[in-house]
């Protein structure tokens, strides 16, 4: 278990060193912050409307979906190269498909902010005790 940890942390700096050579600083610096906010407004998205949400809070279910879906992109780099694959190759396909993944973890976070403030509050009617000889003159839903 120790090893597949120092891989992963090795891996994920190596990653980090390709993104920003493949892309340039600035913009690997923003696709960064890009991802992660997409993952913070995502957790941060039932406390915006918890009505949206009915109850549930599953924007925190994001992060944890990222580091598992990380985990299994990694083990199965770490799987390719014991089976003596060739590491730039397999570097390169691990690389687009953490990235992918995490691109759309971090949109999945955008659609629950934008949907948790898009969902209109429910309308609830409290029926109420009408004073004798009054009409009822509420005609909404």
């Amino acid at each position: 278990m120790l090893g597949f940890l120092s891989s992963l942390a090795g891996e994920f700096a190596a990653r980090r060193r390709r993104l920003r050579k493949a892309i340039g600083d600035g913009r690997a610096s923003l696709f960064e912050f890009v991802l992660l906010a997409g993952l913070v407004i995502g957790v941060a998205a039932p406390s915006f409307a918890p009505a949206a949400f009915l109850g549930r809070s599953f924007g925190p279910l994001l992060p944890v979906l990222a580091v598992l879906g990380y985990l299994a992109i990694d083990a199965g780099r770490q799987r390719a190269l014991a089976a003596d694959a060739e590491e730039a190759s397999v570097s390169a396909a691990s690389d687009r498909r953490a990235l992918w993944f995490l691109a759309v973890v971090a949109a999945a976070g955008y659609a629950t902010f934008a949907w948790a403030l898009l969902t209109p509050e429910p309308f609830e009617l409290v029926p109420e005790e009408l004073p004798s000889g009054a009409l009822d003159v509420n005609i909404g839903p």
